[in-house]
């Protein structure tokens, strides 16, 4: 992308974190990705009775990492977002408004526990599920087709006097995501928080001040980054929050779903730049992160567990696994480990 990010890392490596080489996803779609890497396996189908995209969802909100630190002792926190519905465990289930933040009550939802019994065992009845409560999902949906002419009116009949959340996109999420850390933090609980921050990715929205500007799908080379320094100033900036406010020594997992396709123009090279991400650890003094010269986010945790607690989960083999069809059919899925796996003896930073 003929870009030099080495300033940010450095700043990271100043902090105290550890920044994979050449770090790479299990999948180029937000969707199983962060199911991969939250439940620390593969999703080569669905044995549930639930759609696909609606099992992932659920998978996710209800992961395998967030159920074993709940049982450590740990408060689950979770941001919504297009990808995050409503966690039918979380603690807190958290979204963003004009208003301010708001929490969500699971009783609100349909996502009540026996929701989670289709992720276990096949053959249950169906069980329907509401994903679109206080969701930005249908907003970005709107965005992308031509309803997004009638937006306002659509708006005014689904939510009548009180503010929707924010969609997706909105750099106001973006922003009062990153504030809201700030509450966490200093919460007495120690807390398991994740939260999907949607940059950088387009529409670019800010611009280098970090003034919002009209959104724009298609960025210049020099206007994608004028907001992609803007975003790594209030990366530092959190992190700089998080390591002052919290009370204890944190564990901070910064590290992207999925990479981009910016700037790329054959079919190839899309695909390998989908591949490769961005991904920093940073464990208490005491402890270390040991990454292996190949490496793939289905083993963050894993890796990151086993120090801190004394697990013994097992590494995966590093698989790469192209989705042909996106988000909308999940596993119809084609393994390009061989064609598009990296490690830190390739040359060029991933």
């Amino acid at each position: 992308m003929n870009y030099d990010n080495s300033e940010f890392t450095e700043a990271l490596q100043d902090r105290g974190f550890v920044v994979a080489a050449h770090a790479q996803s299990n999948y180029g779609s937000s969707l199983l990705s962060l199911a991969s890497v939250l439940n620390m396996r593969y999703f080569e189908d669905n044995p549930s009775n639930f759609s696909g995209y609606d099992y992932l969802r659920l998978s996710i909100a209800a992961s395998k990492v967030a159920r074993k630190l709940q049982s450590l002792g740990y408060t689950y926190v979770q941001f919504v977002s297009v990808i995050f519905s409503p966690s039918p465990i979380a603690d807190i289930n958290r979204d963003f408004t004009p208003s301010g933040p708001i929490d969500i009550r699971k009783e609100d939802t349909n996502l009540g526990a026996k929701a989670l019994y289709g992720l276990r065992e096949s053959g249950t009845d169906v069980w329907e599920v509401d994903f679109y409560f206080r969701q930005p999902f249908i907003s970005t949906y709107i965005d992308t087709t031509a309803l997004r002419i009638l937006r306002s009116q659509l708006e005014k009949i689904r939510w009548g006097p009180e503010l929707p959340p924010y969609e997706a996109n909105a750099p106001e999420r973006f922003l009062a995501s990153i504030d809201e850390l700030e509450t966490i933090a200093a919460m007495p609980e120690a807390t398991f928080t994740i939260v999907h921050l949607l940059k950088p990715h387009h529409p670019v929205n800010f611009n280098e001040k970090g003034e919002i500007i009209e959104w724009n799908y298609a960025p210049s080379h020099d206007e994608f980054f004028a907001e992609f320094r803007f975003i790594n100033s209030r990366f530092l900036k959190m992190i700089d929050m998080l390591l002052q406010v919290s009370q204890e020594q944190p564990v901070i997992i910064f590290q992207a779903d999925h990479g981009g396709t910016y700037g790329r123009s054959s079919n190839a090279n899309q695909r390998l730049t989908h591949f490769d991400v961005y991904a920093a650890y940073l464990l208490p003094d005491a402890q270390a992160i040991d990454i292996p010269s190949s490496y793939s986010l289905v083993n963050s945790f894993p890796l990151i567990l086993n120090e801190i607690f004394d697990t013994d989960y097992a590494p995966k083999d590093d698989r790469l696994i192209e989705v042909p069809f996106g988000w909308t059919v999940p596993f119809q899925q084609q393994d390009v480990t061989e064609e598009f796996a990296r490690n830190s003896l390739s040359t060029g930073q991933g």
